[in-house]
């Protein structure tokens, strides 16, 4: 046998977090495979019934839509109308040639203005007429106008200041060729108005307040008729307008035509259509258009109806139809909710529960939990889908794993519950809300009650309970969403049910599942507890006085893991076992050598340190023959870590110093490991205080107070409880509970007289 120990180096800790590393990656790899499963199946679930139909058949059973979808034909058949409406467009005014026409006008009127002054200065001073000079025809339209008197030829009538003019002067004055000349220049000057000499003459010859007339009528009506806007098109119809407006001005004569040539001159149409903003206006209106939707359960074909090429473009888009294609929005949906799901479970493990997440076993049992979730939830939809076992996952994690992880797991088990429920007609429904409402309160529920069901039977009274609440959960939901109360009734019936085929599920399969995973569970213990129990009586005979240490051993775990939260229950029966080794060699330990020679006397202490050490191994090898959980067997093998027997230790130092000798402490050491868990570490602990507790002569508080908080603290300072998660508090906490529970075992008695003494003194 070797006993050679090799103590934990830098490459032994490289290796340990190796080992760690790898058992947490197949963990995580475990869990994705888990929800990678559960993610196919919900492809097939979730998958709609194609149909197989073309425009004009007629479909043989109602087609509702499995989410909301636009019907693109109709809504765009709207669209195209609304786009359609916007007829003439949108115009736009072109201020550019409103200015143009503007300087236009006034450009024409300057130019008249300026040769009526001109005309005028010449007029002023042209000579009046000699008697014998020959008037021109306007002179004499002129005089006659004016009234004054002919001559019986019809000749002027003389006046005497033309009398006094020579007729060599007459001769000689160039007025009337200027005024000619005036005339020309502005007819030349207005060519483009084509106006007539007559027209030109009455610009010049008008008198003042016709002309300002005429100038403010034609420079208003063009201003307001382009400001306002001459479309393109409706210029005639406009100069139309502009020709009677003018007439009802006042202008008459040869200025009315002057007027209406520099209006039909001058004036353009300034209104155009704008192509890019009326495009923009159609698609504003089309943008306008609220889309044609089919809600989510509405019905896109009801039976006997005619299918339409309309129809079979919502069924493509849903993917209802057969050879179309595959609705990837669904798939990428499916996809993001299930890895939020695995995302939900993993970050809850790493955060809080990072001691399950390194053990591959127990990521196992939450795998196949999640599967045969799955599996019953698919078998049981077909009777009524509220009878699927939602909360049976939940009870089986929190009674086999963590409360605590079963709070989450509960989460995830109504969301797959609910879409195992309603894939066929599309996922979150109505029946998915009320499944994961049903979920949560009643597996909220089933978690607490499950925390006090030592005994697999309170599991069925915990069932009702959850039944109960499930009913309540779908009544208050068919309620608010229902106003079939008979329907109502009926659900929440098939809720109350499977609350209670939960329960009943759970109960069934926790010691199937507690063989396959070696697990140990609160009924599990209670079994292993019971004095019955081969292991216990062969302890009970064979080493008696072990047995009695055991049991001490346990009062003292139970007290101080019930102080710092640890599982009082597995340290309890962990103490009654810890010891079941000693039953190979009885004798060689001293709690059983009643009236008895000690064999280590005069033995090689090396022999005797090899017959203590052994105890370990052969407790772990009984433990594997009467099949005890893991946890029992791990604090076995931890309750004495690589301690040094000190006793033994000592003796061979001893000899050995005085032979010149070194001594190995390896070979006086226990073979580990160190305890890992609260409990095992308590245990050691325990087990420490209670045998040297057995050597205090003076048993007062103060001496065991002093003695456990010695041996508490060299167990911490020889690195003993370096692999374990407890706390400097918590230290203080065991001790003190270890001093509250040895005082109450080694209280102080009253000193009873002596019988003899009372009878001689009667």
């Amino acid at each position: 046998m070797n006993r050679f120990h090799k103590m934990p180096g830098k490459d032994g800790n490289k290796k340990l977090s190796a080992f760690v590393h790898s058992r947490t990656l197949m963990s995580v790899l475990m869990l994705m495979l888990g929800f990678a499963l559960v993610f196919c199946v919900f492809m097939v679930v979730a998958t709609p019934k194609r149909h197989d139909l073309k425009v004009g058949d007629i479909s043989d059973t109602t087609i509702t839509a499995t989410k909301d979808i636009e019907d693109t034909i109709a809504t765009q058949k709207l669209r195209d109308a609304a786009a359609a409406s916007i007829v003439d467009g949108t115009t736009k005014l072109d201020t550019t040639i409103t200015a143009t026409v503007d300087e236009s006008v006034l450009s024409v009127l300057s130019a008249m203005t300026l040769a009526r002054e001109q005309y005028d200065a010449v007029t002023l001073a042209t000579p009046t007429p000699s008697p014998t000079a020959t008037p021109t025809p306007q002179q004499t339209d002129a005089q006659e106008t004016d009234g004054q008197g002919v001559t019986p030829e019809g000749g002027p009538s003389p006046t005497p200041a033309l009398s006094l003019v020579p007729e060599e002067s007459k001769a000689a004055d160039p007025v009337p060729g200027r005024q000619q000349e005036i005339a020309s220049a502005l007819k030349q000057e207005l060519s483009s108005l084509e106006l007539t000499a007559e027209q030109v003459m009455a610009v010049l010859a008008a008198d003042e307040d016709s002309f300002d007339n005429m100038c403010d009528v034609i420079l208003t009506l063009t201003r307001e008729s382009m400001e306002e806007g001459i479309r393109e098109g409706q210029l005639t119809a406009r100069l139309q307008a502009l020709h009677l407006q003018i007439l009802g001005r006042g202008v008459s004569g040869d200025l009315l035509r002057v007027s209406y040539a520099v209006v039909d001159h001058s004036l353009k149409e300034n209104v155009f259509i704008d192509e890019e903003a009326t495009q923009q206006e159609r698609e504003r209106a089309a943008a306008a258009v609220e889309p044609v939707m089919y809600k989510k359960g509405q019905n896109i074909v009801q039976a006997g109806q005619p299918v339409t090429a309309q129809h079979l473009a919502v069924l493509s888009s849903l993917g209802l139809l057969e050879n179309t294609r595959v609705d990837t929005s669904m798939y990428l949906g499916m996809a993001l909710l299930v890895a939020l799901m695995y995302a939900v479970i993993l970050l809850y493990l790493y955060q809080f529960e990072r001691e399950l997440l390194r053990q591959p076993k127990h990521i196992l049992l939450l795998v196949t939990v999640l599967l045969l979730e799955v599996a019953l939830g698919l078998v049981l939809k077909q009777i009524n889908i509220y009878l699927i076992p939602v909360q049976m996952g939940t009870i089986i994690i929190a009674m086999l794993l963590r409360h605590r992880l079963a709070l989450t797991f509960n989460i995830v088990a109504g969301v797959i519950a609910g879409i195992l429920a309603t894939g066929n007609d599309g996922i979150l429904t109505a029946s998915m809300f009320q499944i994961l409402l049903m979920s949560l309160f009643g597996g909220a529920a089933a978690v607490y009650l499950s925390r006090r069901a030592w005994r697999r039977s309170v599991l069925i009274y915990a069932g009702f309970a959850v039944a109960l609440i499930n009913f309540l959960t779908m009544m208050a939901a068919g309620v608010l969403t229902s106003a079939n109360m008979t329907s109502t009734l009926e659900s929440a019936l098939y809720g109350a049910g499977g609350g209670l085929l939960s329960a009943v599920l759970a109960v069934g399969l926790m010691p199937l599942m507690e063989n396959m995973f070696n697990l140990v569970t609160p009924q599990v213990l209670l079994e292993l507890s019971t004095p019955t129990q081969p292991l216990l009586r062969l302890l009970q005979t064979e080493a008696p006085g072990t047995h009695h240490h055991s049991l001490l051993v346990a009062n003292l775990a139970e007290a101080a893991a019930d102080r710092v939260g640890a599982n009082a229950l597995l340290c309890r029966v962990g103490a009654y076992y810890h010891d079941i080794g000693k039953t190979r060699r009885p004798i060689f330990f001293k709690e059983n050598q009643i009236d008895q020679p000690n064999p280590h006397d005069g033995m090689d202490p090396a022999v005797s340190a090899a017959i203590l050490a052994a105890h370990v191994r052969d407790g772990i090898q009984l433990a594997d023959k009467y099949k005890l959980p893991q946890a029992v067997k791990d604090m076995i093998a931890q309750h004495h870590g690589d301690s040094v027997m000190a006793y033994f230790y000592y003796q061979a130092k001893k000899a050995a110093d005085a032979e010149g000798k070194e001594v190995d402490i390896r070979d006086y050491s226990y073979d580990g490991p160190k305890p890992q868990t609260k409990e095992a570490a308590i245990l050691m602990m325990a087990d420490t205080v209670e045998a040297a507790t057995r050597t205090l002569k003076d048993r007062s508080r103060k001496s065991m107070t002093e003695m456990i908080e010695k041996l508490v603290k060299d167990k911490f300072e020889s690195g003993q409880l370096a692999q374990s998660p407890l706390t400097f508090r918590e230290l203080n906490e065991i001790s003190d509970a270890f001093i509250r529970t040895l005082t109450g075992i080694y209280h102080e008695r009253v000193e009873y007289p002596n019988m003899e003494t009372l009878k001689k003194e009667k």
